[in-house]
């Protein structure tokens, strides 16, 4: 399954303009298996470049990862 057929209702809403773009990108998202489910990042972005913070918040604790694109 291609990445455009796993990726489906985006939506984006803009929090703030301040020195970048700092939006809440929402899309559902099914994985191999079938199983779909509804996810809400963050997305910073200045320029050719952004950053994404992920955060657990039952765990209150930041997850580190190498790269995390977009789809």
């Amino acid at each position: 399954m291609k990445i455009t057929d796993k990726v489906k209702n985006v939506t984006s809403t803009i929090i703030s303009r301040f020195w970048g773009t700092l939006e809440q990108v929402n899309f559902d998202f099914t994985f191999d298996t079938g199983k779909s489910v509804n996810l809400t990042h963050e997305v910073y972005g200045k320029s050719d470049g952004i950053a994404i913070l992920l955060y657990n918040p039952t765990t209150k604790k930041v997850i580190l990862t190498k790269q995390f694109r977009m789809p």
